[in-house]
């Protein structure tokens, strides 16, 4: 099913946006950059979410089952707690700006490698 892939690719873009958005907010950008990355990584965490389940779908259509344990399972529940944090920083962890960076930009980062190392061959 295609629409897992597309999800993935939106996941991806929103959360490298959500990256850049805390990035900008480190230097100095204000609050609303930072709102707006807060936002991002919420919407990728949706659009990633989404996607799952989509894939859940298609795989038990296909196979029979949901998905099975595996890498690729491992990863995805891995950039899901990853997203999570960003989302549920402890307040004294996010009265730390440089804790809120790299909560709010380590998915958009982790995701994209997962990305790459798999499009290059190397995940499988």
């Amino acid at each position: 099913m295609p629409t897992f892939f597309e999800l993935r690719l939106a996941a991806q873009a929103l959360l490298l946006y959500a990256a850049a958005c805390h990035l900008a907010a480190w230097r100095g950008g204000g609050n609303g950059v930072a709102a707006r990355g807060r936002l991002a990584l919420l919407s990728g965490w949706g659009a990633f979410m989404t996607g799952e389940l989509v894939g859940a779908c298609w795989s038990y259509g296909w196979l029979g089952d949901f998905w099975q344990w595996n890498a690729g399972f491992l990863s995805s529940t891995a950039l899901l707690l990853l997203m999570g944090l960003g989302l549920h920083l402890p307040p004294r962890w996010a009265a730390r700006p440089w804790l809120r960076l790299v909560a709010g930009a380590a998915p958009g980062v982790a995701l994209n490698l997962v990305v790459l190392n798999h499009q290059m061959g190397m995940g499988s």
